[in-house]
């Protein structure tokens, strides 16, 4: 499984393409580049990819999400706070790409859900690009730390065993059993046990890792860093692995 490739379409073909892998993809296949992003929608096609829409996707098929950056950037720049410009880039993007992308490219994104649950082994796994209280309150919407954990693990929105998330580009994990929460940030490839309990498990990104040190000091590690992520869920096995590679 991978998540928030941004249109690099070319570190798709870094990931292992074996039969006997089921490909998953948590969103953000595409950013602002169309060229980028069509070659991206072609080869999570050629994988035949369980995908989901992301923050930087839906709003290139959606009025609603695409209308969302530009409220939240004029909310930012009334209230004098956070990074309206960033907003204000996200919208142009997402535009950029509605217009640029061909008919087939554009189908692909509307096409794609919000979330994916399927049983396996015995274990319900859910997916979704960023968390089940994103909608409800933003900062929670990177699992970032065990508080943020908690939240969602506590949440009625949380269902199933397994949960699988993207968009904050850092590897992963939380445990909770018996009401104690353990947390596994992966600063290289490495491995974790999945056995009782429930888990919330985030592959990081195959465009590039992210450090939020200010929520989690665990993830300084990764400024500035040249590796990206994926991971393998082994439920035979009964493991969660992360990898790293270089970037292209």
């Amino acid at each position: 499984m991978y998540s928030d490739i941004h249109g690099k379409a070319e570190n798709l073909d870094l990931l292992p393409d074996d039969d006997d892998l089921v490909n998953i993809c948590l969103g953000d296949i595409c950013a602002g580049d169309p060229e980028g992003a069509g070659r991206t929608i072609d080869k999570l096609m050629e994988r035949k990819a369980i995908c989901l829409y992301g923050s930087h996707n839906r709003p290139a098929v959606d009025d609603e999400a695409l209308e969302w950056f530009r409220i939240r950037e004029q909310a930012l720049r009334e209230e004098g706070r956070g990074n309206p410009n960033i907003l204000r880039r996200f919208h142009e993007d997402a535009f950029r790409l509605r217009r640029s992308l061909g008919a087939e490219h554009l189908r692909f994104l509307s096409s794609l859900p919000g979330t994916h649950t399927m049983e396996l082994c015995g274990k319900v796994i859910r997916m979704i690009h960023d968390s089940p209280l994103a909608k409800g309150d933003l900062t929670k919407s990177r699992i970032l730390n065990v508080d943020i954990a908690r939240a969602n693990f506590e949440s009625p929105s949380f269902t199933g065993d397994i949960l699988l998330v993207g968009h904050s580009h850092v590897p992963l994990a939380f445990r909770e059993y018996e009401g104690e929460i353990t947390e596994t940030v992966f600063d290289g490839s490495g491995s974790i046990e999945i056995s009782e309990g429930r888990y919330i498990l985030n592959p990081g990104s195959i465009q590039r890792l992210r450090a939020y040190p200010k929520q989690n000091q665990k993830t300084a590690v990764f400024k500035g860093a040249d590796r990206i992520s994926y991971g393998i869920l082994d439920l035979v096995k009964g493991r969660f692995d992360v990898r790293f590679i270089q970037s292209s």
